[in-house]
């Protein structure tokens, strides 16, 4: 199913793109090679969009886009943004599918088993391998699943056979502890890691957990019947790449099994005894036939595509509504900065018209020092650039008034609204107080600069809240875990 769903994104982003392979692209998208087939399917998808629904345009972006690029006309403005966005997305979706593809494929023409039902072992220098085998018998029935450890071939060694076959008869008296015999087990049983004098690491496993711990302490608070029950423990001796197994029988209680678990286990016993037995040789050979059936075996393939393409999929989706998000956020930063540089600005022009500069003057001198300063590397200032935009219109003809409200409505913020309100007074009407109203307006917006630092004072000591309260956790953990394992 993963496959299919995979498939069909591919298919219908390829037959996208080759439907819009000849769409024309607006000049000002000069981008190339393959990412200029992806523009132009998502210009195919926008121009759609236009036509039938709405869906893809988002409230507020047209009019962040006019503050972010006002030399650039609305309509174009908002197209080349959602074009761009656009094809963002179908790019991570084609390059995400093609992986999943990938690793989909894999996992289902991986198949370890070979037509005659052998699997190569791995080297004498290999690693072990963990399998998921599939039982299906002559007529495609499926008879089961299978979990399999297969060892990686390995080097006889005589003189640790020799030992283990030590070890393992102490362990017989070592584990009973205060029991008389296996056969009658009414204490804790003693399960060790190691046997003094050989160099095995040992791990145990009781096929149930119902009345034993793998620790062997007896489970509390359950009823034992009185004829009591079997439970076999199986010790996995390892010595470097060496493992031997050792099963030992106590009674206690064996679990009833149903028809099919024990169908079950007996192929698990077969599995485990064909892999233990055939482990000098380069292939396992796996039961052909299991009472009476004929079986087909094949491995669980581990498909992990789909996941990826669900990821891949929820990232195409904040993609898309983040990139709306990021956009109003470099608008508000740009607010932000047009806030601090006010007063900066309204002092200079206080300085500069008080020497006797006309306005004209002041703003093409500030736009050109602005100019000088970037070339020798100092970073874009919002309002500087504004200025800039006021000096090309100024030089393009238009009049001091239409260039200093169209510098208003582009900054839109009260504070430069109110200031060059008092600068178009007075080019149409004439302020001699003009110099006046400037000063006052200088000291309004130094107090307002320093209102403006002491509430940013305020926020950034708010955000500090989160890891001082994070340090505090962890300072309370390194004290408190000392104090709690000395007791």
């Amino acid at each position: 199913m993963t496959i299919v769903i995979e498939l069909m994104i591919l298919t219908a982003l390829a037959g996208l793109m080759i439907h819009e392979k000849h769409r024309k692209l607006p000049e000002m998208l000069t981008e190339t090679g393959i990412h200029r087939i992806f523009l132009k399917a998502a210009a195919g998808i926008w121009n759609f969009q236009k036509r039938k629904t709405k869906f893809f345009r988002w409230p507020g972006v047209r009019a962040d886009l006019q503050i972010m690029q006002p030399e650039i006309p609305p309509d174009l403005a908002e197209e080349l943004y959602y074009i761009r966005k656009i094809s963002t997305v179908l790019l991570l979706l084609f390059a995400g599918g093609m992986t999943c593809l990938f690793i989909s494929l894999s996992a289902y023409t991986g198949d370890l088993v070979s037509r005659d039902g052998q699997i190569r072992r791995q080297g004498y220098n290999g690693n072990d391998i963990q399998v998921q085998l599939v039982a299906e018998n002559d007529v495609g029935e499926k008879d089961g699943s299978y979990e399999l450890h297969i060892a990686a071939r390995e080097y006889s060694r005589e003189e640790a056979d020799r030992l283990f076959r030590q070890a393992s008869v102490q362990m017989e008296k070592i584990m009973l502890g205060t029991n008389v015999s296996p056969d009658e087990v009414r204490a804790d049983l003693v399960l060790p890691s190691s046997v003094a004098g050989y160099p095995f690491r040992i791990s145990w496993k009781p096929d149930s957990y119902d009345y034993l711990h793998a620790d062997g302490t007896l489970q509390s608070g359950q009823d034992i019947p009185p004829q009591g029950t079997t439970v076999m423990l199986t010790a996995d001796y390892v010595y470097r790449e060496q493992k031997w197994e050792q099963v030992l029988h106590v009674r206690i209680m064996p679990p009833v099994l149903s028809t099919q678990e024990q169908m079950h286990k007996a192929m698990e016993q077969l599995l485990q005894k064909g892999e233990k037995e055939s482990r000098r040789e380069e292939y396992l050979t796996l039961p052909q036939t299991f009472q009476g059936h004929m079986i087909r075996w094949k491995t669980l393939p581990e498909d992990n595509g789909r996941y990826l393409l669900a990821l891949i999929l929820m990232g195409a989706v904040l993609i898309y509504i983040t990139a709306d998000r990021e956009l109003h956020g470099r608008v508000r930063t740009r607010q932000e900065e047009l806030l601090l540089s006010y007063p900066q600005f309204v002092s200079q022009l206080v300085l500069y018209m008080g020497a006797g500069m006309t306005l004209r003057n002041v703003l093409i001198r500030l736009s050109g020092d602005y100019t000088k300063r970037r070339v020798q590397g100092e970073r874009r200032q919002h309002l500087y650039e504004e200025l800039c935009r006021v000096r090309h219109e100024l030089e393009g003809g238009i009049s001091e008034t239409a260039a200093i409200e169209h510098f208003a409505g582009r900054c839109s913020a009260q504070e430069y609204i109110r200031v060059c309100s008092l600068l178009t007074q007075n080019q149409k009407k004439g302020n001699s107080e003009l110099l006046k109203l400037l000063r006052e307006e200088a000291d309004r917006a130094a107090s307002q600069r320093l209102d403006h630092a002491r509430k940013l004072g305020e926020q950034a000591g708010t955000k500090l809240l989160v890891p001082m309260m994070l340090m505090l956790g962890i300072v309370m953990v390194l004290i408190m875990v000392p104090a709690y394992r000395s007791f």
